[in-house]
């Protein structure tokens, strides 16, 4: 771990930290007197302590910044971290933690680049200095939501301490590949704003950093109908035979990552459940409600005549809108091609239409495709139901 972060992240430090905190905190059992003190930056309002095994996060700071931007800093009370590097170590878990929350809420946090505010309470000094880590819109067009409805405050609190707790009990090798994972799921969300195609680009890899482990490569391999009859004749052609044989040693080489990517979220987060992503509007109604209009809110959240739902999708058109996702990811990869999203601030709850002209052809071809949320929510329930599958197994193993 590097004395000196110059400004600088390196993930795998924070990685290493966060494992190797929780092996200590398995060991032993720290009281209050061990707490070590940081901080991490989020765009939404914690009202209350968050208190997992490992860690608090206390309710968020409010900082006002010029015009019409503010930040929120939560202070992070780490139990039991102790030795040399203290600092530093503690610096490197709140890195983690960032990434835990950012996964567990879909919302962006950061946590600062440097570890000079570690150690003591936070003061008036080091606040300011945070808050120029992470300046966000508090009001305007595009302002985020600062204000949470309870009832979503409450979830972010369980997952976040059911994501801590899995990321504690996965074997190393499935912990380390879970955890980038939720990294590529917490850049996204950072990014989205600046580049929305870098984001959708990183909630697809996302996926399959996790995905080429879970579905193996035979799963998916697909062998041509008429391959029998090739050999077949390949025994009286000498140059049929080579041609197979070059044929096979190709298809060989293909990892099949598109078909594994689909098949894992076909697997993992199936169309069925997509239902349990929120409505965009649904955190003002509940806010709204919450604190004491009795006028119905209800048409915030209400279906559209035009929207179309996942359980209007035939089994066929879902494959194709998941592969259509993934070569949106490739061709960005490949080219710098951003998707064909025209609004990156949906107000439909899963997909967007847009039509899009093949010149060649001269026709017209009608592209459903799903709206950020809905990847995001693809990216963080599949790579979560994963990790508790290993953890489970584990758990099943170990009785």
């Amino acid at each position: 771990m590097r004395a000196v972060t110059a400004d600088h992240v390196m993930f795998d430090e924070a990685i290493a930290a966060f494992r190797e905190q929780s092996a200590t905190s398995l060991r032993s059992d720290p009281v209050a007197s061990d707490e070590t003190h940081a901080a991490i930056l989020t765009d939404f309002e914690i009202k209350s302590p968050v208190d997992s095994e490992l860690y608090q996060i206390l309710p968020t700071v409010h900082i006002s910044l010029p015009g019409a931007y503010c930040a929120l800093i939560a202070p992070l009370s780490i139990r039991g971290i102790r030795g040399r590097y203290e600092r530093e170590m503690a610096h490197q878990f709140a890195i983690a933690v960032s990434t835990i929350v950012s996964f567990a809420t879909g919302r962006s946090i950061k946590a600062p680049r440097d570890p000079y505010h570690v150690g003591q309470r936070l003061n008036a000094d080091a606040e300011a200095v945070l808050a120029m880590g992470f300046p966000i819109l508090q009001a305007g067009p595009g302002a985020h939501g600062l204000r949470i409805a309870p009832r979503t405050l409450d979830s972010f609190g369980r997952t976040i301490c059911i994501v801590t707790k899995l990321l504690r009990e996965l074997p190393t090798e499935e912990y380390v590949s879970v955890i980038r994972a939720m990294r590529f799921v917490q850049l996204a969300h950072q990014v989205v704003r600046d580049d929305f195609a870098l984001a959708y680009y990183l909630l697809v890899s996302a996926v399959e950093i996790v995905a080429s482990r879970a579905v193996p490569r035979k799963r998916v391999v697909e062998r041509h109908p008429d391959e029998h009859k090739w050999s077949e004749a390949a025994k009286e052609d000498p140059i049929l035979k080579a041609v197979l044989r070059a044929y096979r040693e190709e298809r060989g080489k293909s990892q099949y990552l598109r078909k594994r990517f689909v098949q894992f979220v076909l697997d993992y987060c199936p169309p069925n459940t997509w239902a349990e992503l929120e409505h965009p509007m649904a955190n003002l109604q509940g806010y709204l409600e919450q604190i004491g209009d009795a006028s119905s809110y209800d048409h915030l959240t209400r279906r559209s005549p035009f929207e179309v739902y996942p359980e209007d999708l035939p089994e066929q058109l879902v494959s194709e809108v998941l592969n259509d996702l993934y070569k949106y990811r490739s061709k960005f990869t490949h080219e710098g091609a951003a998707p064909p999203n025209r609004n990156p601030t949906s107000y439909n709850r899963f997909f967007d239409e847009e039509f899009e002209f093949d010149e060649d052809a001269g026709t017209v071809r009608r592209l459903l495709l799903p709206n950020y949320s809905l990847v995001a929510f693809i990216a963080q329930r599949s790579i979560l139901t994963y990790a508790v599958g290993l953890a489970s197994a584990k758990g099943d193993r170990g009785a």
